[in-house]
């Protein structure tokens, strides 16, 4: 999840959150069955309470991600463009 003060600066940006380096996440491509007990045993771990299911691999769009929009339509995550943005450390 992109926090809207997050959302809003990267609006007066230009800039698409998703494609920006962010320090202690992580994605994890999990069995649906076991995605539940998983991300409750995240939650329990310090540093990890906001964890969640983000997503479902489905075989629509193929090799696509499809976002939910604001509004409750879906859109397709554009591929980036140009140079991405290093991370800073």
């Amino acid at each position: 999840p992109v926090a809207p003060e997050v959302r809003g600066v990267c609006g007066l940006l230009g800039l698409e959150p998703l494609y920006l380096a962010c320090e202690g996440r992580l994605v994890i491509f999990a069995p649906q069955d076991i995605a539940p007990t998983l991300v409750e045993t995240l939650r329990a771990l310090p540093n990890s309470q906001q964890a969640a299911i983000i997503g479902r691999v489905t075989p629509d769009f193929s090799g696509r991600v499809v976002l939910r929009t604001e509004i409750g339509t879906r859109t397709l995550l554009p591929e980036p463009s140009g140079e991405l943005l290093p991370r800073i450390c």
